[in-house]
């Protein structure tokens, strides 16, 4: 297959069937699929970031539910064991 050098850019080079333009140049083409590969994999990490981050807010909630549950019970616990002699009895 005849390709047709592109003006100006010796690493163009079109395809005069499909009249698409192809780059002849591997190291640019390897430059660009590191730098695809690299952007890739930090928006993954970024997913997992986000991800994460959510979880541990779940998980905070959850304990914050949980004490408020354990002081609840403890302070319901310790109103019943008193009196209203215990009351009068405690100096302010």
């Amino acid at each position: 297959m005849n390709f047709i050098p592109v003006k100006n850019n010796k690493d163009l080079f079109r395809d005069p069937y499909t009249g698409a333009i192809l780059n002849n140049n591997s190291t640019e083409h390897d430059a660009y699929l590191s730098n695809y590969n690299r952007l890739k994999k930090e928006q993954e990490d970024l997913k997992q970031l986000k991800t994460d981050v959510s979880n541990l807010s779940s998980d905070m909630n959850e304990i914050k539910s949980l004490l408020k549950l354990l002081l609840k019970e403890k302070d319901d616990v310790n109103w019943k064991n008193y009196t209203w002699r215990t009351f009068t009895t405690i100096s302010w």
